[in-house]
C-alpha cells in the first residue's frame, strides 16, 4: 500500500516499480519477481465494499473486493505458473 498526498504521483510510482521489476525478471535477474498489480479507487466504493463487513440485522457477511482482487490475481499467477505464459 503506497499512502501520499493527493496528486503526488502514487499511482505512476507504483506502476514504474512494477515494470521496472517485471522487466529485470524476464532479463533474467532472479531476485526479482513479475509483478501483478490492481489499483483499487477508494472514492469509487464504499468501506464496506473495500473492506467487507457484517449486517448484525440479517447476520449477512460481505466479503471485501480486495479479497476478490487477490483472488483473482493468485488464480492467475497460479496459471502462469503451471501452464506456462499466456
Amino acid at each position: 500500500m503506497l499512502v501520499g498526498e493527493p496528486f503526488g504521483s502514487k499511482t505512476t510510482v507504483i506502476h514504474t516499480m512494477a515494470e521496472a521489476m517485471t522487466s529485470l525478471n524476464m532479463h533474467g535477474n532472479e531476485e526479482y519477481e513479475k509483478v501483478v498489480y490492481r489499483t483499487i479507487n477508494p472514492k469509487a466504493i464504499t468501506m464496506g465494499q473495500l473492506y467487507g463487513q457484517f449486517d448484525p440485522v440479517s447476520h449477512e457477511v460481505r466479503i471485501a473486493k480486495q479479497l476478490f482482487c487477490l483472488a483473482n490475481t493468485l488464480s492467475l499467477l497460479l496459471r502462469s505458473t503451471f501452464f506456462g505464459n499466456f
